[in-house]
């Protein structure tokens, strides 16, 4: 069972900048190692250590 929101449902509207770091996560499989690192309001720094060939790391953006 579902239901679709109509624009009287919604009570609140505001914008998220893109680039605000608590919406991004970085997804990894052990044992790879990730680490991101925000270095200003607009940038980040990530650094990911592979071990295997088919090691894949991934940077999400959760909104």
């Amino acid at each position: 069972m579902y239901w679709l929101a109509t624009q009287e449902d919604q009570t609140q509207s505001r914008y998220i900048r893109r680039f605000s770091p608590r919406y991004w996560t970085v997804n990894f499989p052990r044992p790879m190692m990730a680490s991101m690192v925000t270095t200003g309001y607009d940038s980040m720094v990530i650094d990911l250590v592979f071990y295997r060939y088919e090691d894949l790391g991934g940077l999400i953006w959760d909104t």
